[in-house]
């Protein structure tokens, strides 16, 4: 698995993750040498974003190993992170922005300089899920020096007002029913656990608990059952529910959604539309197909895909003929990545900032856009849709074109991704 390191996709090497503890083997005996192996490597993408209908909507962060990487799973939809999404903006009833980072040893150094570049201070919440390869054959002492990298790095790096949570799942990813267990390994996961509540004690911020197991069984052909990431999402969002009430009674400044909203930084958003690789005056098949779903979907003249890269922006996707490049002074995404919602320009001859625009000019009476991200949050540009007449659209109209930014943004990573992997 590919860990993201700050402002950049991570070069090294992937490395395949066996879960087989002395806990699972028996489970997995049953299957061929290949049935076997197809399970194991079977995993959603490293990085997601998930994205689910709703006013206002929380960010949120989930981080790590264990139950979070959906074993036996191709989309994280399928997993926990999809339930996890359903389940906050049911009992919310709010919109819910769900980031998430698979990553098998969130400990390590590795990780956690990968967990620092993400930029902590946007998410409302944070949740780091351990899995049984952070504690294995660590003894106490290893492993609260581990933890305590990780929640000081949790405690400094995201705003006081955001809720902090960390979740050991090492017993929960074995199976249910194991006819011979192992005391041993169930007395050093017990150790673990007690200094893992020790140390987030002392943290205070950093709620910890640990991830109970599943009640239905699992499959090891098929990973675990539909009803237990069910369970496991309800079992977070009841302990959501506390931080995020206190959230959204604080008028504190430092606020996770105000610091969202600000300005970035021009030379660091520079860098990161650079670490997507991107290449700038070809066409791609799958966003291309994003902006004509778009397109079709509000019934619009055009739509696009905007990268705004130094002082020009060019369309990575459009359902014009040709890409288009064009000073950035004189792109309407210029105006809407200055803060982190969507910008909705129902007559542009009525607004000022686009009344003598050249786009103006030449036709264009209506502009609707979301910003897209990279992974470390910053906005490289706006996935629109425009016309010749205008229209009255409000923010609450554009679900869809959100929905469209982020799955535009997870093909952005994952290609990025994939070109920093060697052949």
């Amino acid at each position: 698995m590919t860990t993201i390191a700050p402002g950049r996709p991570d070069s090294g090497q992937e490395r395949p993750v066996t879960l087989l503890s002395t806990l699972t083997r028996r489970s997995f005996a049953a299957l061929s040498r290949e049935q076997a192996l197809a399970v194991l490597q079977e995993r959603p993408d490293p990085v997601a974003a998930i994205r689910r209908s709703g006013p206002d909507p929380y960010s949120v962060l989930l981080f790590g190993a264990g139950v979070l990487r959906g074993v036996g799973l191709r989309d994280h939809e399928q997993g926990l992170p999809g339930r996890l999404a359903d389940e906050l903006a049911a009992q919310r009833r709010r919109g819910v922005h769900l980031d998430v980072v698979a990553e098998p040893q969130p400990t390590a150094p590795k990780a956690l300089n990968g967990l620092a570049g993400l930029r902590l201070r946007r998410y409302d919440a944070v949740i780091v899920v351990l899995g049984e390869q952070d504690t294995a054959n660590l003894a106490a002492a290893q492993w609260r020096g581990a933890l305590v990298g990780l929640t000081k790095l949790l405690v400094t790096d995201t705003c006081p007002t955001a809720g902090v949570f960390l979740y050991d799942s090492t017993r929960a990813v074995s199976p249910v029913v194991v006819e011979q267990p192992n005391p041993r390994a169930a007395a050093g996961i017990d150790r673990i656990v007690s200094v893992s509540e020790e140390v987030c004690g002392l943290a205070r911020r950093v709620r910890f608990a640990e991830v109970p197991e599943a009640v239905l069984p699992a499959d090891p052909t098929r990973g675990f059952a539909d009803g237990t990431y069910r369970d496991w999402a309800a079992w977070m969002v009841e302990r959501l529910h506390p931080a995020l009430d206190e959230l959204d009674r604080s008028a504190a400044e430092d606020l996770p959604k105000r610091f969202r909203n600000r300005p970035q930084d021009e030379r660091l958003r520079q860098r990161a539309v650079a670490s997507l690789r991107l290449r700038p005056g070809t066409r791609d098949d799958h966003l291309d197909r994003e902006v004509r779903q778009v397109r079709t979907l509000y019934r619009a003249g055009g739509a696009a895909l905007t990268v705004l890269d130094g002082d020009r922006a060019y369309t990575r996707a459009t359902t014009e003929p040709e890409i288009q490049v064009m000073e950035r002074s004189q792109a309407f995404c210029d105006l809407g990545i200055r803060s982190d919602g969507p910008l909705v320009i129902n007559d542009t001859l009525l607004d000022p900032r686009t009344r003598e625009n050249p786009s103006t000019r030449a036709g264009v009476r209506f502009y609707a856009g979301w910003p897209v991200h990279t992974w470390d949050g910053y906005r490289i540009g706006m996935v629109c849709v425009y016309g010749p007449t205008p229209r009255s659209l409000r923010s609450r109209d554009l679900d869809g074109l959100r929905d469209s930014a982020a799955r535009i943004e997870e093909l952005l990573w994952k290609d990025a991704l994939a070109g920093a992997r060697p052949v």
